[in-house]
């Protein structure tokens, strides 16, 4: 799925979800995106936003938008659905919080504070928790062997249902 530049996110969600049996979404929660027509009020000359526009605070306006992983959640189906949990801290309750929360098969469970996990770095070690309860930790792995790995699951999960 491609999402046009400008395009409201979880518009082209509804539209392409049903049409998949596997899909993964990575997220940040919350998600917030700069209103538009404050941007456009960037004062370039000064750096900052003007006192009438935000009442000092040199911070653009924000709003929530829709949380495409739990509205995908809510009309899954048989659809097989994967979703991602970077933390740094309680990793593996806040991930199984999220993988009940949102409806989820698989998430995987990413310790961004670990010394070579997580961001900038090529490498990761995470642990894909199942919504059977299961945990299966992974050590530091380079991303594509994690990738192999999620996948592995996620291909377990489709034979069963079959």
């Amino acid at each position: 799925m491609q999402r046009q530049a400008g395009a409201r996110p979880g518009v082209a969600v509804g539209d392409e979800a049903d049409a998949t049996r596997v899909r993964g979404v990575v997220t940040i929660d919350p998600q917030l995106k700069v209103v538009p027509d404050i941007a456009e009020r960037w004062d370039r000359g000064y750096g900052h936003f003007s006192t009438r526009q935000n009442l000092q605070l040199n911070w653009p306006a924000l709003e929530t938008v829709p949380d495409i992983l739990a509205e995908l959640g809510k009309r899954k189906g048989p659809r097989i659905l994967v979703g991602f949990a970077a933390e740094t801290d309680d990793v593996l309750a806040n991930a199984r919080a999220k993988l009940q929360r949102k409806n989820l098969d698989l998430v995987v469970a990413n310790d961004v504070g670990r010394v070579g996990a997580g961001f900038d770095v090529d490498t990761n070690a995470v642990t894909i928790l199942d919504a059977t309860g299961g945990a299966e930790e992974l050590p530091l792995l380079s991303k594509r062997e994690v990738a192999d790995r999620i996948l592995d699951r996620v291909t377990a999960l489709l034979r069963r249902a079959a």
